[in-house]
């Protein structure tokens, strides 16, 4: 799946020869015992390296019956922890963004800090580390968040975050917004809007823009919310899948979904748009069992074969849905059909409620995959596992 490309041998070895000269290896510069290496030699070398390298080169991409990436084992990695009122409470962890920067892994996620009101609002809040298990939170402005609601708005508690990295620009943070339970239509979470903001350091402080990126349609598959948005860059700019709600109610006649949840789709020739609603995802037969009666939460990657569309399958419960399973689909292209692993990737555990919100990055022949956990105690944490 993953194609290791072999550098330039002549390339290798010439540097070799002048290496050995620069450190006393010159007859010229040193009385040091001159390394000669005379043109069969050199071929030879170069023979023997492409052998080796035979072994570290995997054939031209998959062009049929593709093995999927498989995933072993999995570990919390990080617990939100902070101090309130001179105590160390812990808070919560939820929807990771993780990214590579190209010199360290950086996360944002959902948190809430108790010692911000009554109720508190949810906040977005960040970290980052060397390896992706060690992390260490980032000090944000707004009690720990790096961007957080205000009460009596229609931006009360924020999460669902999605990272785009602009290098020395700094980022943008695609994110949804929700008012307090007061406020909620026709449920606690409800009506969720989808907006953007920058900022030009981890830490924040991210400003957002006046107006929401996408807006929802009414009664349409995204009447209620536009959540878990996941964005990638193609040749003709953006693409974004996300998952839209809708619950049907007297004057609301929304489409036909399992749960009342549809994954969806939006493009744009730039980030900051305008974005554009396109045909949505579809999806190949062979439904598997851990995709449950819906699915939702997805992480949009590529890697050299695939793009490819973690995402969180949910079971039906006496008392609603219920997170089951972290599973995965695939398409040669964004436009599908995307086809159905007929394995899950990541189940819930007995110690746990479930498992949800997959971010995922493709890094070092393999991919690298954060979400949360949440436990019997209904603490929510990041939990981390790869494919091997």
């Amino acid at each position: 799946m993953f194609k290791y490309v072999t550098p330039n041998l002549d390339r290798i070895l010439s540097s070799l020869v002048f290496t050995l000269s620069i450190f006393g290896c010159d007859s010229e510069k040193s009385s040091s015992p001159v390394v000669e290496i005379d043109q069969s030699s050199f071929e030879d070398m170069k023979m023997r390296a492409q052998d080796v390298s035979k072994d570290l080169v995997e054939p031209e991409p998959c062009e049929s019956d593709c093995p999927w990436p498989k995933f072993s084992g999995s570990e919390i990695v990080f617990t939100n922890i902070f101090d309130f009122e001179g105590t160390s409470v812990t808070s919560i962890a939820a929807d990771p963004s993780v990214i590579h920067t190209g010199f360290r892994y950086e996360m944002f996620f959902t948190c809430i800090n108790y010692g911000l009101g009554d109720p508190p609002p949810t906040q977005l809040c960040s970290a980052f580390s060397s390896d992706g298990r060690n992390w260490t939170q980032t000090p944000g402005p707004f009690g720990g968040g790096i961007l957080s609601g205000e009460q009596g708005s229609g931006a009360f508690a924020l999460e669902g975050v999605d990272t785009v990295y602009l290098g020395v620009d700094g980022y943008a943070l695609f994110y949804s917004t929700y008012p307090e339970s007061a406020n909620a239509d026709p449920v606690s979470g409800y009506p969720a809007t989808l907006r953007l903001a920058t900022g030009t350091s981890v830490n924040g402080p991210f400003v957002p823009l006046s107006e929401s990126p996408l807006r929802k349609t009414p009664s349409g598959p995204d009447h209620d919310a536009i959540y878990s948005p996941s964005s990638i860059q193609t040749s003709e700019g953006w693409q974004m899948v996300y998952a839209g709600h809708c619950f049907p109610r007297q004057g609301v006649d929304c489409p036909l979904t399992a749960g009342g949840v549809s994954l969806l789709f939006a493009k744009s020739p730039n980030l900051f748009g305008p974005w554009v609603k396109i045909d949505p995802p579809v999806f190949g037969e062979n439904r598997p069992e851990w995709a449950g009666i819906m699915v939702a939460e997805p992480s949009l990657v590529k890697d050299q074969d695939f793009y490819y569309m973690f995402i969180t399958g949910f079971i039906a419960g006496p008392d609603g849905e219920k997170p089951n399973a972290i599973g995965m689909v695939r398409s040669r292209t964004l436009d599908g059909p995307w086809e159905w692993n007929p394995v899950p990737i990541i189940e819930k555990k007995e110690t746990e409620i479930g498992v949800v919100a997959p971010s995922v990055v493709v890094r070092d022949g393999k991919f690298q995959l954060w979400y949360t956990s949440i436990d019997s105690e209904g603490i929510y944490r990041i939990a981390y596992s790869e494919s091997n």
